[in-house]
């Protein structure tokens, strides 16, 4: 296992003084907010819940350090990218209608869709203010500003993601090039934000940071391609989900994706499975059956293999002119190993 200790409890601290509020009469309000954060239970009351692994906001400080030798002048644009990705999470959860998040009630479930937006909004405030206590942590104005633009930038691509694929579940055949610029831009966005702001705020080099930027994309991709893949052929005592959990919820995941491009018997059976209110157990264990005659966890493995050897090639590009620390580099090269080649 890799020691992340130090960079997640630096973290922690950073995202606790950023959501604060001294406003009296917002308490009930500010407890809703610390609940996707996994700071509250389900009375909003002070507990520590699963808060998932804060490994993009990991990836920003490992990049800064990395190339500047320190982190500790990233912790806001770290903080600001995790409150970011709870935004995202506590909105598409609305959208979405899911009734569940990390093994516990989604916030909406709770306290009604106009209160869970306007904590999402919240979310999404607080996550640009912190950025700009980047000046704080003395990061040249030049500095912010360019974190500053990408940050924004991928604020948009977030937005435009979650309509891609909102888009994307009425689509009879979505296409695998639709599939990838979804993913690209709901999922890999928000992790080569993280590389790139650590990048920009470590140095004045643009080459250097779109390459850390590209890094992280390519990353996120591969990244959401292993976890379709698991969805659907994760060991079930390793993920907690049974077998084909994928295919019940009728996700156009990547394996769905490339066997509906495929088309013939394999195509027309997941059609017909998708036309029903409910994808029943028979029908999973059919296409499930389908899927592996046609080869099609091979074929997704091999789309996400050549994601994760091009975030590799990037990564490798980067440090070959020698970096301030050896360490960070050593920590972001386990990580990536770590996100493509899990298998839960």
């Amino acid at each position: 296992m890799l020691d992340l200790d130090n960079y997640l409890s630096a973290l922690e601290t950073e995202m606790r003084a950023a959501v604060g509020s001294d406003n009296p009469h917002a308490q009930d309000f500010h407890a809703m907010v610390r609940y996707p954060l996994g700071w509250t239970d389900e009375r909003f009351q002070p507990m520590h819940a699963d808060s998932g692994k804060r490994l993009r906001p990991v990836f920003c400080l490992l990049v800064c350090e990395m190339l500047s030798g320190e982190f500790t002048s990233a912790l806001p644009a770290a903080a600001a990218i995790e409150l970011l990705h709870n935004f995202s999470l506590v909105h598409d959860d609305i959208e979405d209608g899911d009734p569940l998040r990390r093994h516990r009630a989604t916030l909406w479930t709770l306290v009604g869709v106009p209160h869970a937006i306007n904590v999402g909004d919240a979310l999404f405030a607080l996550a640009q203010r912190e950025l700009l206590r980047l000046r704080a942590r003395g990061v040249s104005s030049e500095r912010v500003l360019r974190a500053s633009e990408i940050f924004q930038e991928t604020c948009v691509q977030l937005v435009e993601g979650q309509y891609l694929d909102m888009r994307g579940e009425q689509l009879q055949n979505a296409t695998l090039a639709y599939y990838k610029q979804m993913i690209a831009d709901k999922t890999a966005a928000l992790l080569g934000a993280a590389t790139g702001i650590g990048a920009a705020i470590a140095t004045d080099d643009a080459h250097m940071i779109k390459r850390c930027r590209e890094f992280g994309v390519e990353l996120g991709i591969a990244y959401q391609m292993t976890d379709d893949i698991l969805g659907l052929w994760g060991d079930p005592t390793v993920t907690g989900k049974p077998a084909g959990a994928d295919l019940r919820k009728k996700k156009k995941s990547l394996p769905i994706v490339i066997a509906f491009e495929r088309g013939g018997e394999l195509s027309d059976a997941l059609r017909l499975a998708f036309q029903q209110d409910e994808v029943h157990d028979d029908d999973v264990s059919a296409i499930m059956r389908l899927l592996d005659e046609a080869k099609i966890r091979s074929a997704a493995e091999q789309e996400a293999e050549k994601h994760r050897h091009r975030a590799s090639r990037n990564l490798k590009r980067i440090t070959s002119d020698g970096v301030a620390s050896e360490s960070a580099a050593n920590l972001l090269q386990g990580l990536t190993e770590q996100l493509t080649q899990r298998k839960a």
